[in-house]
């Protein structure tokens, strides 16, 4: 009794699973679709969601027992044949340290209704009509393409990491560390954010006011309401500044409206010593400035 008590535990806590195994020098974060495991499970805790601490083992195709340190989900972006990309969460994905590579339980889909479709070196993970993911036979496996590791293996993405470092630079660098994990740049590859940051641009011819003549442009802006009355009881202020000599003028309202009336005074006292009408106005064109009594006053 004791000796089935004890086998019946070391089965509820290990679970089977027939793993392909593979030497290799460096594990391969790419997950692989497998027909023959139990369980979805992956060497690399960094991809795993909401993580927890679980017990157990999982057994190899050769009998080798690897123990199962926790679980989560992974969410998958998955390139599909047309280009397109899939967004797959898988759930309960086992942490197996031991693990050469992570793998993509078909047993484990085909229990949620998910069905397979083959093709050539394809094989298509349906959810109804809707392509979930495909995997590509690569060696004796069959990988499942992800935007993320796609978009690692490019000279490009290596070139903006590095913060967008020189060519020739890194062409040494390579030269230097051989095992790097950099592809060797194309042929006329081009940055065009380098080309644009560094390109030249000769500065601005300042304006100069010399040329402009006695009350040719005024300037006028509108401020407030503000949230202190003036020692007049004043909301509002409207500053006119001459264009030519720098000259500003500040004239306090207590409503807007009265914008029309200042500026008609404001024309008349620059005529009396001047001898001369303000040429043009500029302002944002609010509502004070656009009233039909001030279009005609311009007009006139």
């Amino acid at each position: 009794m004791n000796n089935e008590k004890k086998e019946k535990e070391e089965k509820d806590k290990a679970e089977e699973a027939n793993v392909t195994t593979e030497e290799q020098k460096v594990k391969n974060k790419s997950f692989y679709f497998d027909t023959a495991c139990t369980s979805h499970m992956t060497p690399y805790a960094g991809r795993l969601l909401n993580y927890s601490v679980c017990g157990g083992f999982v057994k190899s195709s050769s009998q080798k027992s690897m123990e199962i340190v926790g679980k989560g989900d992974v969410v998958m972006d998955c390139v599909l044949r047309d280009g397109s990309v899939s967004s797959f969460c898988v759930r309960g994905v086992l942490h197996v340290s031991d693990l050469a590579h992570p793998l993509i339980s078909w047993r484990k889909l085909q229990e949620k209704g998910y069905t397979e479709f083959g093709e050539g070196d394809y094989i298509s993970i349906n959810k109804g009509t809707k392509v979930v993911f495909e995997a590509v036979f690569e060696g004796n496996l069959f990988k499942i393409p992800e935007i993320s590791h796609l978009a690692h293996i490019t000279y490009d993405f290596w070139h903006q990491a590095l913060e967008h470092l020189a060519p020739s630079t890194m062409d040494k660098s390579l030269q230097l560390y051989s095992d790097a994990d950099i592809p060797a740049r194309p042929t006329n590859y081009v940055c065009f954010s380098c080309i644009i940051s560094k390109m030249t641009r000769l500065p601005r011819k300042s304006t100069s006011n010399k040329d402009r003549k006695t009350l040719d442009l005024v300037y006028s802006d509108l401020g407030g309401p503000f949230p202190v009355l003036s020692y007049c009881n004043s909301l509002y202020d409207i500053t006119l500044i001459h264009d030519a000599t720098r000259v500003a003028w500040v004239r306090f309202m207590k409503q807007k409206s009265e914008t029309t009336t200042i500026i008609k005074d404001f024309v008349s006292e620059m005529e009396l010593p001047n001898h001369k009408t303000p040429v043009a106005f500029r302002t944002d064109n609010g509502g004070e400035y656009v009233t039909k009594d001030l279009k005609g006053f311009f007009e006139s």
